[in-house]
């Protein structure tokens, strides 16, 4: 596989944590994650990309490689930005982010404007 290297227009976000909220009426509780325009915007780039270029998810382990460019200093920390990319590109980009078992994620600050670029290649290592 040729690695394959976009970039999105938007600033990295955190991944929301999940939430346990009890049902009012049966008094059963539910967990949930909670979904915003930010989660909801990154798919639509991805689907977007896999259109273009008539994508489907990869099945093979992958490296997958960030960098997260910020117009100021970043309020995400490295792990929640990564699962923020890994869940939105979860049957769009690979079939499940268990697939992707290396990369790396750097963060460039005081950028002119926001930007994520995703580098998406085999991983050789698990072959």
């Amino acid at each position: 596989m040729k690695p394959v290297t976009f970039t999105l227009p938007m600033r990295i976000f955190p991944k929301y944590r999940p939430r346990t909220v009890e049902d009012p009426k049966t008094g059963k509780k539910h967990t949930f994650t909670p979904k915003d325009d930010r989660t909801t915007n990154l798919i639509h780039f991805f689907f977007q990309f896999t259109r273009e270029y008539h994508m489907r998810p990869l099945a093979q382990d992958l490296r997958v490689d960030c960098i997260y460019f910020c117009t100021g200093r970043s309020t995400c920390d490295k792990d929640n930005a990564d699962k923020a990319i890994h869940d939105c590109g979860e049957g769009l980009l690979w079939v499940n982010d268990k697939q992707i078992q290396d990369g790396r994620t750097r963060f460039i600050h005081h950028q002119e404007k926001d930007s994520i670029q995703i580098t998406i290649s085999e991983d050789k290592q698990c072959v």
